[in-house]
């Protein structure tokens, strides 16, 4: 079966090969063709920047556009030979130009001199004209729908894939001329919850205005801090609709996939309702996550939007949701908002999951002892959350307002079972135990943000400062029942067996508070200065912790309350950041070439942190006092050059101030776990953390073809890190104590790639992304002082390769990497698992469209037997009616009977191998309507 795995996945692959191939070949073949002009206003004999050429094929359809630079300059290379094209010249304000032709000599170029635009004043509806999908509109890029051929059924995602320098990537999202969208608005307004696809998978062409693309900058002090934002501007007659989706399907095994969405939007409200329910392991963390898999235009390569093969257990998931937003002002402008959104999102999902786990447990150089143990568990989680946000902006103000609700009920029964043994297989104890668990438990969240920004704050009374803050507070009960046995083949003395009762009522709070003055040498001058700036920086932050516990143990079926348990415990912490960030930034402007801009920031700041402990008992009545001084540093560039490319680069150094708990200071001690007993030790100081972070990140701005790229490094250090002191004993119980140790390192690099290249009629994007961490983590292990090097890798990379909408190829790789070596016990473990996904969506017609996805996992790790399976999965789909509002799919899910779910993890110095059950072969027939009316 795995020889044929690899020769299916060989041969898909020459076959993507062959289509890119073919494309790349005919595009190096006409790569030396040009055109090229220049764009003069005709009367006052200037140059005009920020005209539109736009390069259509001789049917219309749109081959690329750019955007003059300050010569008036554009040009177009990869004409195709003896290919006819028409190149059309717009500007706000000027008379459109229009002008075909074709080139017939190979590597030439055609230049079309100066081309003087005249001024017009005549409405651009007045005239007979080919409409430009694309024009600059002051300092917006505007996309017109109507300027392109579009399906009648075609929505707003279709009609951006056919713009060249727009590219939407397989995770949904969007970059424009290489540039990430940060936010997606229409008509000004989030639409329905920040999900693109929400919008771009739903809203039909017609419907749409324009498409309009501009800088957003954050922080109006810094040019630094700004992000591209996406704006759909529906037409006038278009101020009201709905979408949504209705489907239920059955399979055998008793599957079933449920799910209603529907969406309601006017001028000023925005109101969802959702309900779902499967046992097919497809989970929505909240409702934006269901309304995203419930748009008009199907998926094609959206993995991570199928039951979830590799989730461990099988979950049942009964959900329903409610959502509305309304607009206090009809029309918002980037500085005139005013919305309040509220929505409720209920769930009940149970999980039935059976876990068989392998450890390795390295003692000294020459020994280690080996655990294999099982568990069986039931839980169910009922979870009700409400929430209420409120969004204001003025030219000068802007305030964020939110609370939040959660009411939890949650039931666990687990049947669990260890056995320790040594390398030679000789069994050294086990246990077995029985756990039933209900816990209720309700949190509150509230915060605010508050920012008061004047354009010119000289000439008023109050200067700009901003103030937020945030507090969660939660409340739970937990009864919890134990029954534990524990057989020691070592030291038969200690076995033991316990049936031991858990009542806790826990309370906590988190609440922090910060305040900043800017450019406070302002207020102190009466005016701003070139050399310096000053911000004035304030954060209070605290943690408390109530705990009442009562604990009882079991003597012939009479439970007694068990004094050395139980307790009632105050816990609090608070910290008082304070001190000043000194700014240095300076800059150099060109109008219409480049921008060049550097920051430069040191935060004199200084830590006052004060902990607090109440008790029952006398040795847990702890009072603890620090004051230390962690500055900051940052330095951060942009360079844009326009129309060409843009770099950015940030670094920053700052220091963190950790505190030990009383569950590492003084705890109380349950001997009922008895693999694992954690001890007290009052002379743990506090941790000082070193950390820092730099980025760089590269944008091809010249070419339709998109490329970008990433590039991360840090590092974190300290000499005195809380860690953990283990004792074994022989029948391999530990006992643990917490410590400070010295020379902690951390260092981590990430890596970000994309690029997007497109054809006539097709289109190839290649994405990477990886993720690095290496840690040394000093421990002891019986006295002896050790390091736990570790290493960390995951990779993601696709490739996808796409026929207009009819082919859609990708190829998925994951590669996950761990590594534990311990130099002085002379050890090392280690564990891969890896995934290869092929993905086909082919669109037999207009009506029917498959899709299939090939996944071959594979799972290896030291002294453990590798693991080889492979996921195959079927979908085949079917439109019906006049506008494609019902389909009927029949869905076939991991057809090869392989799928296993294995995991591996590191622990305190121990590998880890996990198996556990997981969702298998089912068959699924599903009918679904799509009610939309715009």
């Amino acid at each position: 079966m795995r020889s044929t795995v690899r020769r299916f996945l060989t041969l898909l692959f020459f076959l993507l090969s062959s289509l890119s191939a073919h494309n790349l070949l005919a595009t190096v073949q006409q790569s030396k063709q040009l055109l090229k002009g220049r764009v003069k206003n005709e009367a006052k004999n200037y140059f005009l920047t920020s005209a539109t050429a736009t390069l259509f094929k001789a049917d219309s359809t749109l081959v690329s556009f750019q955007i003059t630079d300050a010569y008036g300059s554009f040009s177009f290379g990869n004409i195709i030979l003896d290919q006819e094209y028409f190149v059309q010249i717009s500007s706000m304000g000027y008379a459109q130009f229009s002008k075909p032709f074709r080139i017939e000599k190979a590597g030439s170029t055609l230049d079309l001199g100066i081309i003087h635009l005249e001024e017009s004043s005549i409405a651009i509806d007045e005239v007979a004209i080919q409409l430009s999908p694309v024009r600059m509109n002051g300092d917006t890029l505007e996309f017109d729908p109507r300027g392109l051929k579009m399906d009648a059924n075609a929505v707003a995602e279709d009609f951006l894939r056919k713009i060249p320098n727009i590219t939407i990537w397989n995770d949904g999202q969007i970059t424009v001329n290489g540039r990430e969208i940060s936010t997606l608005l229409v008509n000004g307004k989030p639409f329905f919850g920040g999900d693109f696809k929400i919008a771009t998978q739903n809203l039909p062409t017609d419907v749409i205005d324009k498409v309009q693309v501009y800088k957003k900058e954050e922080n109006k002090s810094n040019s630094l801090d700004s992000i591209m934002e996406m704006n759909i501007k529906l037409k006038k007659d278009a101020g009201a609709g709905y979408f949504g989706k209705v489907s239920i399907g059955k399979g055998n095994l008793d599957r079933i996939d449920v799910e209603g969405t529907l969406n309601y939007y006017t001028k000023r409200t925005q109101t969802s309702v959702a309900l779902a329910g499967n046992n097919t392991n497809k989970i929505a963390a909240d409702l934006e996550t269901v309304l995203s898999q419930g748009t008009y235009k199907s998926p094609t390569n959206y993995l991570d939007y199928q039951s979830d093969s590799r989730l461990p257990g099988i979950n049942t998931t009964y959900l329903g949701g409610v959502r509305f937003n309304y607009n206090f002002i009809e029309d918002p402008q980037f500085n005139q908002q005013s919305a309040i959104t509220a929505d409720h999102f209920y769930q009940d999902r149970a999980t039935f999951e059976v876990i068989d786990n392998r450890t390795i447990m390295p003692l000294t150089d020459d020994s280690q002892n080996l655990e294999s143990g099982t568990n069986t568990s039931d839980r169910s989680v009922r979870s009700n959350k409400f929430n209420l946000k409120y969004n204001w902006i003025q030219p000068d103000h802007t305030l964020s307002l939110r609370s939040a609700i959660k009411y939890q009920d949650e039931e666990v029964a687990n049947l669990n079972s260890r056995s320790i043994s040594d390398e030679l297989g000789q069994e050294l104890s086990n246990s077995q135990g029985v756990y039933n668990s209900n816990t209720s438990s309700q949190s509150y969240l509230v915060s605010l943000d508050y920012n008061y920004n004047p354009q010119h704050y000289l000439m008023k009374k109050r200067p700009p400062f901003s103030f937020s803050y945030s507090g969660t507070f939660d409340d739970s009960k937990n009864n919890a029942d134990l029954v534990n046995t524990f057989t020691s083949f070592i030291d038969p003395s200690s076995n033991m067996i316990f049936d031991r009762n858990y009542h806790i009522i826990l309370q906590e709070n988190r609440q922090n508070a910060s305040v900043v003055l800017p450019n406070f040498e302002r207020v102190i001058l009466g005016y701003p200065t070139r050399f310096l700036n000053i911000d004035l920086v304030a954060n209070y932050a605290r943690f408390g912790k109530k705990l009442n516990s009562v604990v009882s143990d079991s003597d012939m079926g009479v439970y007694d309350i068990n004094d050395n348990l139980s307790d009632q415990n105050t816990e609090e912490e608070q910290k008082f950041h304070y001190g000043t960030r000194l700014n240095k930034s300076w800059g150099k402007r060109l109008s219409e070439r480049y921008e060049k801009n550097t920051r430069i920031s040191l935060g004199l700041l200084f830590a006052n942190i004060g902990y607090k402990n109440k008790s029952l008992f006398d040795f847990r009545n702890i009072q603890r006092q620090y004051a230390d001084f962690v500055p900051e540093v940052s330095i951060s560039r942009l360079n844009n050059n326009f129309g060409r490319f843009m770099t950015s680069f940030s670094s920053e150094i700052k220091t963190e101030l950790n505190l030990p708990y009383i569950d590492q200071l003084a705890p109380l001690v349950d001997s009922a776990q008895v693999f694992f007993i954690r001890r007290g030790n009052l002379n743990v100081d506090r941790e000082k953390v070193y950390t820092s972070n730099t980025s760089f990140e590269y944008v091809d701005l010249k070419t339709k073809n998109a490329f970008r790229y990433k590039l991360g490094v840090g590092f974190d250090y300290s000499n005195n890190k809380i860690i953990d002191s283990i004792f074994i004993t022989p029948d391999n119980r530990q006992q643990a104590f917490a410590v400070n140790g010295f020379s902690y390192r951390k260092f981590r690099a990430s890596v970000e790639v994309r690029k997007s290249v497109k054809f006539a009629g097709s289109d190839f994007n290649f994405f990477v992304g990886a993720n690095f961490d290496q840690t040394a983590t000093p421990t002891y292990i019986n006295e002896v002082f050790l390091k736990n090097n570790s290493k960390d890798l995951s990779l993601t990379s696709t490739l996808g390769y796409g026929i207009n909408d009819v082919l859609n190829i990708e190829f998925r790789e994951r590669i996950f990497f761990n590594e534990l070596k311990q130099e002085v016990l002379n050890s090392q473990f280690n564990g891969t698992t890896l995934s290869h996904t092929l993905s086909i969506n082919y669109a037999i017609d207009k009506n029917l469209s498959v899709n299939t996805n090939l996944t071959y996992n594979s799972n290896r790790s030291t002294w453990a037997s590798p693991v080889n399976f492979t996921i195959w999965n079927t979908y085949v789909a079917y439109r019906m009616l006049r506008n494609k509002t019902a389909e009927i799919k029949l869905s076939a899910v991991d057809l090869l009977r392989q799928n296993r779910n294995v995991s591996n993890i590191f622990n305190n110095g121990n590998f880890t191998t996990i198996y556990s059950n997981n969702l298998q072969q089912y068959f699924m027939l599903s009918l679904a309507y799509y009610p939309r009316r715009f």
